[in-house]
């Protein structure tokens, strides 16, 4: 028997399944300054993209979040805040390995 991985979308609800010798996910962190904005390059070409944000090590949704393109998004905060983002990006069946972060 394969294993498989199921993901969630908790704001869809919509189950992604994945076969982890068929695809590759990406795991980055990157950590910020003071910012409402934080812009975050991960050069993957996709937009399938799981987050994760952390102010003082407490899970936190931002105001906002926006997938620029296939290979960047922006993390929106009102005010200017400092923290982390851990996120995976998926690279599709077959994928083409990771990127570099910026």
């Amino acid at each position: 028997m394969d294993l498989k991985q199921l993901y969630k979308n908790v704001i869809t609800g919509e189950s992604i399944l994945l076969d982890p010798k068929e695809s590759t996910m990406c795991p980055y962190s990157e950590i910020f300054t003071p910012l409402t904005d934080w812009v975050v390059t991960h050069n993957n070409d996709t937009m399938l993209i799981v987050m994760q944000v952390f102010v003082n090590d407490i899970l936190v949704d931002p105001d906002e979040v926006v997938i620029n393109d296939g290979n960047t998004f922006t993390v929106k905060f009102g005010v200017p805040t400092a923290g982390r983002v851990n996120f995976l990006v998926y690279n599709g069946i077959g994928g083409n390995g990771c990127g570099v972060v910026d």
